[in-house]
């Protein structure tokens, strides 16, 4: 089925209990929300984009799955644009539609707009029925920093691959080579889109101050901004052990990148879901990371042999501890067992209709927990 298909697809409106219409926001657009709803567009449920004429629609959606509200908040001409949106989801509830929020950060990384935004946003937070978490510690700092989501119902499913690199196709020497890496040292790697709370601009000034040569750092990734990408090609330009490659990544460059490297950084200021890192221990890289957010969860669930965290920033201090950990850890097989979009969907799925209601139980969180492992069987190992 194509994108524009799918994109169309409506509900059958034949009366069947089964049949649940979801609108999604963003539905196609980003990879991680195509994986998705590819897998959960199915027999007995109907996709739909969230559109503001569709609360004046026949047949109201069941739910409406809401990932990044900034994409409501901030919809031109802003703030009008954020107000209607709450003015479309305030008639998508009276109408009996269910609200679910996956919450993928607690708040924008590059801060609030302006003041009615985030007015805005605690309004419709005070909306959502449901909540879906990629790390269940996450809770309660959500609940702190958005009290308006503390009387919705929590569910805790795994963060998906949206593009899980081909790691193993080549040897390290072999992606080192295509890279132009001549050291023989440690190569620590941070990936992704290179936004100013990621700091990834610390390695320059952290490189500057260290006095061993035979280390490699490379940054990969689509920058946001163009002074960040050049402050990024500056600092390149003054260290030959730091290697900035900007644009986006294709599949075939990104396992590249993860199989030179031996281990990959998240020195972020905030992070409460990453691809990034689910996506290095399922590429069998270990993690470092701020024990802040999504990293201790990761660490106590994989083990202090895959996951090194370190306090406060990532400064001096925290670059050799994390260089004297990675020499003094063995490498082994991932601890992860990444579950697969087919199980994602499915609780998922089991979520709305737990909201809906229509599962025959009461709508609480607690109940009916579709449970998916994150750990690899020991005859995996």
């Amino acid at each position: 089925m194509t994108t524009d298909s799918r994109t169309q697809r409506r509900y059958r409106g034949d009366g069947r209990s089964e049949d649940l219409l979801v609108s999604a926001t963003p539905l196609w657009s980003t990879d991680y929300t195509r994986e998705l709803y590819e897998a959960i567009d199915r027999d007995g449920i109907s996709m739909a984009p969230v559109r503001r004429a569709g609360c004046l629609a026949r047949r109201a959606p069941d739910v409406v799955h809401i990932h990044w509200t900034p994409l409501l908040t901030r919809t031109w001409p802003m703030p009008v644009g954020g107000l209607l949106w709450l003015l479309v989801l305030v008639i998508l509830k009276m109408r009996g539609t269910k609200i679910v929020h996956t919450a993928h950060n607690i708040r924008p990384h590059e801060g609030w707009a302006s003041e009615t935004e985030r007015r805005v946003q605690t309004w419709i937070d005070g909306l959502v029925d449901g909540v879906v978490l990629h790390t269940p510690s996450a809770h309660d700092e959500l609940v702190a920093g958005r009290p308006g989501l503390r009387n919705a119902a929590f569910r805790f499913v795994p963060l998906g691959l949206a593009n899980p690199a081909a790691v193993g196709s080549i040897s390290r020497a072999e992606a080192r080579r295509r890279i132009g890496i001549r050291s023989s040292g440690p190569v620590l790697l941070a990936f992704g889109s290179i936004r100013r709370y990621k700091g990834f601009h610390a390695f320059g000034s952290v490189l500057r101050r260290l006095p061993t040569e035979d280390v490699q750092v490379l940054i990969a990734g689509q920058p946001w901004d163009t002074d960040l990408a050049s402050q990024l090609k500056g600092q390149a330009a003054a260290d030959p052990r730091l290697t900035v490659c900007l644009g986006r990544l294709e599949d075939d460059d990104l396992a590249t990148l993860i199989s030179a490297s031996d281990a990959v950084v998240l020195p972020y200021a905030d992070v409460h879901s990453s691809g990034v890192a689910v996506l290095a221990l399922a590429s069998g890289r270990p993690l470092i990371g701020a024990a802040r957010g999504m990293i201790p969860w990761l660490r106590d669930l994989h083990g202090a042999e895959w996951v090194h965290t370190y306090e406060g920033t990532f400064d001096d201090r925290a670059f050799q501890d994390s260089l004297r950990w990675l020499e003094g850890r063995s490498d082994g097989s991932s601890p992860v067992r990444q579950p697969s979009w087919t199980e994602i969907a499915d609780a998922t799925v089991d979520f709305y209709r737990e909201i809906v209601g229509r599962n025959g139980e009461t709508s609480q969180a607690t109940r009916g927990r579709r449970r998916i492992s994150l750990r690899r069987h020991r005859t995996d190992r």
